[in-house]
């Protein structure tokens, strides 16, 4: 199958939906995963993953941070051969602090050649770092 817009799309509304299982199903297990600056480990979820459950687990309880689940919505989406890079505005509010925060991020995704269904095996996320820490300092338990 070539990959298309549709078809990441799909994997994104999954997130929307925050159908997480379903979403994480489109990633291989032995995925590769660098959020942030993994050099520099700018915020708590920065690092270097070397698998979909090393990343689920330093990243997932991130979203207990909020009152409710953060709303992701693309602002930008191209997909050239087996290549997604998807830019997004995610939005959600502070359980402790009330704020209202707004991050841009953009995700770079690989995948492989899977003619039925393509599974992400390489992540790129980039993100307002000091917005992510900021976030987590003033809203974790």
């Amino acid at each position: 199958m070539t990959l298309t817009k549709e078809y990441v799309e799909n994997i994104f509304e999954h997130g929307r939906k925050h159908e997480m299982e379903e979403m994480f199903s489109y990633i291989r297990e032995d995925a590769d995963f660098t959020i942030g600056n993994p050099g520099y480990k700018s915020t708590f979820v920065s690092g270097h993953y070397t698998s979909r459950s090393e990343y689920q687990k330093a990243v997932l309880p991130f979203y207990s941070l909020f009152a409710a689940p953060p709303v992701q919505v693309i602002e930008r989406l191209l997909v050239i051969g087996n290549t997604a890079v998807c830019e997004t505005r995610n939005e959600g509010v502070g359980k402790k602090t009330g704020q209202h925060y707004v991050n841009p991020v953009c995700i770079i995704m690989d995948f492989d050649d899977d003619a039925e269904k393509p599974r992400t095996k390489r992540v790129k996320e980039y993100f307002d770092s000091a917005l992510i820490q900021h976030v987590h300092d003033t809203n974790k338990d």
